[in-house]
């Protein structure tokens, strides 16, 4: 599912590399996220990332357009050179199980100090 999107990304004008992944999404149980790194002379901003978004929606299909744009300063290269979508994926679900225990020991010391 993320071949085209990568694709159609890496089009734009301000991307030096891109991966794209699916990350868990409460409503709809998965959506895709672009990692970018951009070329020098461009910066990240919002304005960007919607210019981003915008060139995707010109291009793709809805449920294929990215639903997080996010800017990075380098990414790990396999050996020809491309974004490593495996090890970009398991930091996202790292991040996400850490959110998860975070939120998990605040409702149980919430609920401790209620007790």
């Amino acid at each position: 599912m993320v071949a085209q999107p990568l694709e159609i990304i890496a089009e734009h004008p301000a991307v030096a590399t891109v991966a794209v992944i699916e990350v868990p999404d409460k409503e709809r149980g998965e959506v895709l996220k672009a990692i970018i790194q951009l070329k020098s002379g461009y910066k990240p901003s919002e304005e960007l990332k919607k210019e981003i978004m915008k060139w995707c929606k010109e291009r793709l299909i809805s449920f294929k357009v990215p639903r997080i744009v996010e800017f990075r300063s380098a990414h790990s290269l396999t050996p020809i050179g491309k974004a490593w979508g495996s090890l970009l994926r398991e930091e996202e679900r790292k991040n996400a199980r850490t959110t998860i225990e975070s939120v998990t020991h605040y409702c149980f010391d919430s609920l401790t100090l209620l007790l």
